[in-house]
């Protein structure tokens, strides 16, 4: 049950939403989180109250989809290797749910649950390992489906429980170490107790160091990744479907003379 994965919150949606919150850039420091929210409710509020109201019908059905969907793929039936790969995806869907949830706190109700030393600097290299972790899992799952139904032959050797938790690690390990350097783009200031980002990573304007970064992890990272996804997908629905033809052409042959 990937409910999140209809709801793709990816780097660039980090970033639009830490700007508009406390995680700001440097020239406006000086402003207080809480007149930040003050002047989107006054300025445009629907996006407030879009946040404030629509986004908990996401936490009402992720959460108990995501974790009756983790428990069930590690069920002792369903320990195959497809099943570690959906049991890992509903674990980061429900993890990136929780820290999403305190980003929502944080930006939405003005509460400062990001604003402590650490904490600061620890949590955008969690939620974003999150969202590099989610379509990984999904392709890692896609190329498994491809090789068991177009290469039946090499599925005990690739399609494997051990390979499966191997990747699983892998990918972990991955993700966390491409979202490590968002523990320096942020940092806590203390002069205005906030959470924000680093002067020197928003020099430029418009084109800076962090914007410049976003870009290029959405253009080479994301992009691939789903698109290879997608055409992984699109080979097996293929396969597929000529199955489904030869299965009803046997059934055909087979009750050819037989009497009416």
């Amino acid at each position: 049950m990937n409910v999140t994965g209809s709801l793709p919150i990816t780097v660039t949606q980090f970033w639009v939403d830490a700007n508009s919150s406390s995680f700001r850039d440097s020239r406006i420091n000086n402003i207080k989180f809480s007149t930040h929210l003050d002047l989107e409710l006054r300025y445009s509020p629907e996006n407030v109250y879009a946040d404030r109201y629509v986004t908990p019908i996401m936490y009402v059905i992720g959460f108990p989809g995501n974790v009756i969907s983790f428990i069930v793929w590690l069920q002792p039936r369903m320990r195959h290797s497809s099943g570690y790969y959906l049991a890992a995806l509903a674990l980061g869907n429900l993890i990136f749910l929780v820290l999403h949830s305190m980003l929502e706190l944080h930006s939405v109700w003005n509460v400062p649950t990001l604003d402590s030393p650490g904490l600061c600097e620890i949590f955008p290299v969690l939620y974003i390992a999150t969202q590099f972790l989610s379509p990984l899992l999904v392709l890692s799952f896609a190329v498994e489906r491809y090789i068991s139904i177009c290469h039946p032959l090499k599925r005990k050797q690739y399609c494997t429980t051990s390979r499966a938790k191997i990747v699983i690690a892998f990918l972990v390990t991955l993700s966390v170490c491409m979202s490590l350097i968002y523990g320096y783009f942020y940092h806590f200031n203390a002069t205005d107790a906030e959470c924000a980002l680093r002067e020197e990573v928003t020099r430029g304007g418009h084109i800076n160091v962090f914007v410049i970064w976003n870009v290029c992890t959405e253009v080479v990272f994301f992009f691939p990744v789903l698109v290879g996804a997608l055409v992984l997908n699109i080979f097996v629905i293929k396969q597929m479907r000529r199955f489904s033809r030869m299965e009803i052409q046997k059934y055909k042959g087979s009750t050819r003379g037989l009497p009416p």
